[in-house]
């Protein structure tokens, strides 16, 4: 139905305000500039974001988001201000798919709950497709409606003190990670739908820095990764039963084929995923088929179709996403923050670089002769001016004898980034998120740069 227009009540933002009344499994399409702020509101019905409920009469401001509000009876919605797109379409099709994936994953939660065996998981989901297939969509909304489901079966999630399911998110995109900086692969329980506005919950994320904004730069490196935070989330699934039936949610890079298509075998074996939900791509659906039928396992491959509202993000969407992701970690995503910034003394930490550089191909070498250069290397790189404006991953540990293998496998504190270095006076000069100390002195470098 057409939108009609409204006058601005008191109180309300200034600017245009239009009325949509939604039919039945339609939804209204919205895309925000980063330099712009639309607020949305439920008048009437039923209607969510990525699988979170709007509350009736709650206010929404979105900015630098492209989302759709979905009802699947009908709904009214306002909008106050001027998005760069506003439309109402038909999305029956690609959401009752996800809801029908849902509610398999449901089951599975279900059967792994009551189940004595402790060998008996839930649902581990692994979701590909290419750039811009709408990967992160199909993952918030998968998170969102297990967090909406009950899950009061057999007393056992009473007895943890949830009402519902908690499952993990794990985030292995790199460029364009959607819960921690972009550099890094993380895991966090989703204890509550995914908000439009706050985004994944950041509590106690565990979180591994790659330094790069894809896995190209060093494969092994991020394999090495993978596997780290694989062994952490078997252990964490061994010590508590709802958190191996709720499962996991996996999202991925957008590199399908070559190095990033071995990328994704791998994670599929380091994380033991069983389902492999597959995004509108016919020949990467019957790769994997043909692939887990070769190994024998228990894997299964769906494909999903692709929502009509996903839109494609260009190069410097994406870099500009990049960069407001870095500075919402340090400043908040309203500005709410206030970081630090303080001299160190640059004798007093350690800088590493994994691996040190492209390792050239054996046929490029004499005969008889291998490679050196290790991928994993772990060297340390001198406090010089080459830091400035680069992102820093501060590691868990601070043992000065800690090997090539413990470097690669410490999870990552937090980030901080390279404002000046003083040589002459022996300072490194670092914004940090919060006044203090840091928690540790060793450094993990990588391409990762940003300007504040």
């Amino acid at each position: 139905m057409a939108p009609s227009s409204d006058a601005a009540a008191d109180g309300e933002p200034s600017g245009d305000v239009m009325t949509y009344h939604l039919k039945a499994e339609h939804e209204l399409r919205i895309e925000v500039d980063f330099d712009r702020q639309v607020t949305v509101k439920l008048l009437s019905g039923d209607a969510e974001i990525f699988g979170c409920e709007l509350p009736k009469g709650g206010a929404k401001t979105l900015s630098g988001v492209k989302c759709a509000i979905f009802t699947w009876h009908a709904a009214q919605i306002q909008i106050v201000g001027k998005p760069d797109a506003c439309y109402e379409a038909e999305a029956s099709a690609a959401m009752r798919s996800y809801l029908n994936l849902h509610t398999a994953l449901e089951e599975r939660r279900k059967a792994a709950v009551t189940t004595t065996s402790p060998t008996t998981k839930g649902p581990r989901v692994l979701v590909v497709g290419n750039t811009d297939a709408g990967k992160s969509t199909v993952c918030k909304i998968l998170c969102s409606y297990a967090c909406r489901a009950d899950a009061m079966h057999g007393g056992v999630a009473a007895a943890a003190g949830h009402d519902h399911w908690v499952p993990v998110f794990v985030d292995l995109d790199v460029g364009q990670n959607s819960v921690t900086p972009p550099g890094t692969i993380c895991a966090v329980p989703v204890d509550a739908p995914v908000d439009p506005v706050d985004g994944w919950p950041g509590e106690a994320p565990l979180v591994y820095y790659f330094g790069h904004a894809s896995p190209g730069e060093n494969a092994a490196h991020y394999k090495a990764l993978v596997e780290s935070m694989a062994r952490v989330l078997a252990q964490r699934e061994t010590d508590d039963v709802l958190a191996r039936a709720a499962g996991l949610v996996v999202n991925t890079m957008g590199w399908t084929d070559g190095l990033g298509y071995d990328l994704l075998l791998h994670a599929i074996s380091a994380l033991s995923i069983d389902i492999v939900a597959v995004i509108d791509h016919d020949k990467l659906t019957a790769q994997l088929k043909a692939h887990v039928g070769s190994q024998g396992g228990d894997v299964q491959v769906v494909k999903l179709p692709k929502s009509g509202g996903v839109v494609t993000r260009d190069t410097n969407f994406r870099k500009r996403a990049r960069d407001r992701m870095i500075r919402s970690y340090f400043y908040g995503s309203r500005s709410e923050l206030n970081p630090c910034a303080s001299a160190i003394d640059a004798s007093s930490f350690k800088v590493f670089r994994v691996g040190g550089g492209a390792r050239a191909p054996n046929t490029a070498l004499p005969l008889g002769a291998t490679s050196r250069m290790d991928p994993l290397r772990v060297a340390p790189l001198p406090m010089t001016r080459d830091l400035e404006r680069c992102v820093l991953g501060v590691l868990h540990g601070d043992n000065a004898a800690l090997g090539d293998a413990d470097v690669l496998s410490k999870p990552c504190a937090g980030i901080v980034c390279v404002t000046e270095v003083d040589a002459s006076r022996g300072k490194v000069h670092i914004l940090q998120p919060s006044p203090g100390s840091l928690p540790s002195k060793l450094l993990l470098s990588g391409t990762m740069r940003w300007n504040d």
